[in-house]
């Protein structure tokens, strides 16, 4: 499945793994946000997801090269 923008095929993969990176570092920066004032239930919980979307991201970019989208 290709993103067709203007001139560029974009891999529909690429543009998940790039929202999933991005996605882990807004939780990020909400976690330590959490930390400065307190390490509280929610900042783990930020911390648990900004892990997770950093993971999915890097998982989404290298599955891009193994598959084949005719």
């Amino acid at each position: 499945m290709f993103i067709r923008f203007r001139s560029l095929h974009v891999n529909f993969t690429t543009v998940m793994s790039i929202f999933c990176v991005l996605l882990g570092v807004l939780f990020a920066f909400l976690a330590a946000g959490g930390i400065v004032v307190a390490v509280t239930f929610f900042s783990k919980i930020f911390i648990i997801l900004s892990l997770i979307s950093f993971v999915l991201g890097g998982v989404l970019f290298f599955l891009r090269k193994s598959v084949k989208v005719k």
